[in-house]
C-alpha cells in the first residue's frame, strides 16, 4: 500500500491548513473571506427558503382568527376620535394672530 493513501482525512486536512498558514497574509485574508462569504451565502439561502416555506403554509383564515380582526375592528371603531384636525386650524389661527401682533407693534416701533 502507498503511504498517502494510509493518511487519514484529519492528516490531509491538517497538511492544507498547514500550507494556508504558510501562505502570506494578504492570500490568507483573500482566503478567509472567500470561506466567509460563501458560508454566509448558503445560510443566507437557507434562511430565505425557510421564510418561503412558511409563508406558504401561512392560513390567512387561521392567522385572522387567531387575532381575531372582525371583534379588533368593532373594537377600534369604539374608540374615541381625536379631532387634530379643529386643533391645528385652531393653532394655524393663534399663529397668524400672533404674526399680525407683531407687525402692528413694529409698525408703531417704526413711526
Amino acid at each position: 500500500m502507498n503511504k498517502t493513501r494510509g493518511i487519514s482525512k484529519f492528516m490531509k486536512f491538517s497538511l492544507t491548513l498547514q500550507k494556508i498558514q504558510n501562505l502570506p497574509l494578504p492570500q490568507r485574508k483573500i482566503i478567509f473571506w472567500i470561506i466567509t462569504v460563501f458560508f454566509s451565502s448558503i445560510l443566507f439561502s437557507l434562511y430565505f427558503i425557510n421564510i418561503k416555506h412558511k409563508l406558504e403554509n401561512l392560513s390567512v383564515e387561521k392567522t385572522s382568527e387567531e387575532l381575531k380582526l372582525p371583534e379588533l375592528k368593532t373594537e377600534t371603531e369604539k374608540l374615541p376620535k381625536f379631532g387634530i384636525g379643529e386643533e391645528l386650524k385652531g393653532i394655524k389661527n393663534d399663529i397668524n394672530d400672533i404674526k399680525k401682533l407683531i407687525e402692528e407693534s413694529q409698525k408703531m416701533k417704526n413711526q
